[in-house]
């Protein structure tokens, strides 16, 4: 890992301590010491895991990257490239674009979506309590559980965006708003189509009045949204 790599994770360390300030979690300096103390212990042990390859990244994702390089990058966006969903694919394009290690690209965005996964959950906790330890306790056992870790550090893999999505679309509806609940759980579903086993709260949403039947229609316009930069760039429209 070089020095751009730990600079990187410097900066989604640093982002994700100012999160929680912003979120007025952090109401004491001894506050910001400990959970300044607790991310970067969080990211020391990620650091470890950027160099690990794995299979399905010298297989398909380093090689998805390399075909953007080599044509054109998002010009390329209509070839019919890799089995993940485009908006994922989007980012790798991105990636080929970036002369940094695309392994070390790949698992910093999974770990950005931990950081937000993380805050998502604590948010979640901060709807039924007031109590400024259990949400931090929450974000920092998303932040340290062992699969959050392993799937995006260590494996490379991006299950922690759609989830992200997924929570904070709970988290939004909760909060009586659900159309930006619902534009949120058509990105998780746009990312990945496991998605699918969460949607299915949204009845229960619906029916408690968290929200609108009209709301519903937000979620094929944003899933088209999203799909409309490789659709542009040539890529058949059904297959998306």
């Amino acid at each position: 890992m070089d020095a751009v790599t730990i600079t990187i994770l410097l900066a989604i360390a640093a982002g994700a301590l100012v999160l929680l300030y912003l979120t007025g979690v952090l109401k004491r300096p001894e506050h910001v010491v400990i959970c300044a103390a607790l991310i970067a212990g969080a990211f020391v042990i990620r650091g470890f895991c950027m160099n690990h390859v794995t299979a399905d990244y010298e297989t398909f994702l380093s090689q998805w990257v390399d075909y953007y390089r080599q044509n054109g990058g998002f010009a390329a966006l209509g070839d019919k490239i890799g089995n993940y969903n485009l908006p994922y694919l989007y980012f790798l394009c991105l990636f080929s674009y970036i002369g940094i290690n695309d392994l070390y690209l790949i698992k910093a965005l999974s770990i950005i979506f931990d950081v937000i996964l993380a805050w998502g959950g604590m948010q979640l906790v901060g709807l039924y309590t007031n109590s400024t330890a259990k949400r931090l306790s929450a974000f920092f056992l998303v932040l340290y559980w062992p699969t959050v870790i392993l799937n995006g550090a260590y494996w490379g893999q991006c299950d922690s965006i759609y989830v992200a999505f997924a929570v904070l679309s709970i988290y939004l509806a909760l909060k009586n708003r659900g159309a930006a609940a619902m534009v949120c759980i058509a990105v998780s579903f746009a990312f990945k189509l496991q998605a699918v086993f969460v949607m299915p709260i949204f009845v229960v949403l619906l029916i408690g009045r968290r929200v609108k039947l009209w709301h519903f229609l937000l979620f094929p316009v944003t899933y088209v949204v999203l799909m409309l930069p490789a659709v542009l760039a040539g890529y058949p429209l059904l297959d998306t």
